[in-house]
């Protein structure tokens, strides 16, 4: 008795397969049209460089925007990167300025990019690099050499 409900059940699972089989030949064969090739959106227009940028709750966090000296120029801080990037420098004595890609120092040197840890200043003498200084460590954590 079990030999034919184990033929039976061999005759099911084969005619199963069978038909999976034919099903899907019919489906892969029968001629219909390959999907399109997916072309990516296009690329947003860049901003224009006229379009207002309101840094006052930027320069909040740096101080406010002052004279600058001419004194030395130190780099405090990015708050953003990319083609329209803002950074923190410190000019002279004075409060940390905001400034952007374009934007012009009292010195005539002007700021050709932002990156993600450095400024580039173009001005008469060549190109200048001032590079974020790494934050120091947190209270507690001690910093130790790698052991070779």
């Amino acid at each position: 008795m079990t030999s034919a409900f184990h033929r039976m059940l061999n005759a099911a699972l084969l005619l199963s397969c069978v038909g999976a089989a034919t099903y899907w030949s019919l489906q892969l064969s029968s001629g219909r049209e390959t999907p399109k090739q997916l072309v990516p959106p296009p690329s947003p227009a860049p901003v224009a460089r006229s379009v207002p940028v309101d840094a006052r709750p930027l320069a909040a966090l740096f101080g406010t925007n002052a004279r600058p000296g001419t004194e030395t120029i130190r780099l405090v801080g990015i708050v953003a990167s990319g083609g329209g990037g803002i950074a923190a420098l410190h000019i002279g004595s004075g409060p940390p300025q905001l400034i952007r890609v374009g934007d012009r120092l009292d010195d005539g040197r002007i700021v050709a990019s932002v990156e993600p840890t450095q400024v580039t200043l173009e001005g008469p003498k060549g190109r200048e690099f001032l590079v974020l200084a790494p934050p120091p460590p947190a209270p507690g954590i001690e910093t130790r050499p790698a052991r070779p």
